[in-house]
C-alpha cells in the first residue's frame, strides 16, 4: 500500500480523509500536512497533522501527495515548495464522477462526486474540479484553475491556468477564460474574460 500525505488541513482535506473510499483504496494516509502553525501538531479526522519540515526529516521513497487546496496560486506556490522531494502527485477522481473515453489527464487532480467530463476534454496538472460539474467536451482547463460546485461548462470552452470558477457558473459554446481570471458565483459568461480579470452577474461583466 501506498503512502499519501494530503496537503492542506481543511475542509478539501477533510473531504478526501472522510471519502478515501470513493477515490482509491490503494493509499495508507499517513496525515496531513499544513504551513499553519496553528494547525501543526494538532490531529484532524483522527490524524496527525504535520509541517513541511516532516519531508526534510523523514526523507521516504515513492511519497504520494494530493494538495487539498482550492486556491490556484496557492497550488502552485505549494507545488513549487515540493519540487526538491521524491514525491508523486497521483490523481483522485471519484468513483461517482463519470469521465467519458477520450479525456486527457495530467497529474494531482482531484474532481468531486457527481461532475461529468466528456469526450476530447483535456484537464491539465492540478486542477480541482468539485462537486456536480459539467465539464462539456473539446474543454481544456489550465494548470492549477479551480472549479467550485455546480459550475457548468459548454463544450469547446477554454480556460488558461490558476482560474478560479465560482459556485454555479457557466459558459456558452467556445468561451476563452484568461490566465489567473476569477469569475463570481452564478455568472453567465457569454463573452470571452480577458487574463486577470474579475467579472460577476448575468450576463457576466467585468467587476475588476
Amino acid at each position: 500500500m501506498k503512502n499519501l500525505i494530503v496537503f492542506g488541513a481543511g475542509d478539501l482535506g477533510k473531504h478526501i480523509v472522510y471519502n478515501k473510499h470513493m477515490f482509491d483504496n490503494k493509499y495508507n494516509i499517513l496525515g496531513f500536512m499544513d504551513e499553519d502553525i496553528n494547525k501543526v501538531g494538532s490531529q484532524l479526522c483522527g490524524i496527525p497533522v504535520f509541517g513541511t519540515d516532516y519531508l526534510q526529516s523523514n526523507k521516504r521513497n515513492n511519497l504520494h501527495m494530493i494538495i487539498a487546496i482550492s486556491s490556484p496560486k496557492a497550488k502552485e506556490e505549494i507545488l513549487k515548495k515540493m519540487m526538491s522531494y521524491d514525491i508523486t502527485f497521483p490523481n483522485f477522481i471519484s468513483r461517482d464522477a463519470w469521465i467519458s473515453k477520450k479525456v486527457k489527464t495530467g497529474r494531482g487532480i482531484l474532481i468531486y462526486p457527481n461532475s461529468t467530463v466528456d469526450f476530447e476534454t483535456e484537464i491539465e496538472d492540478f486542477v480541482t474540479i468539485n462537486a456536480g460539474c459539467s465539464v462539456g467536451h473539446n474543454v481544456t482547463i489550465g494548470r492549477f484553475s479551480t472549479l467550485a460546485p455546480g459550475v457548468n461548462l459548454a463544450g469547446h470552452t477554454k480556460i488558461g491556468e490558476k482560474a478560479d470558477l465560482g459556485i454555479g457558473c457557466c459558459t456558452i459554446q467556445k468561451i476563452k477564460i484568461g490566465n489567473r481570471s476569477i469569475i463570481g458565483g452564478q455568472a453567465m459568461l457569454i463573452q470571452d474574460v480577458e487574463p486577470g480579470q474579475t467579472v460577476a452577474g448575468v450576463p457576466a461583466k467585468t467587476i475588476k
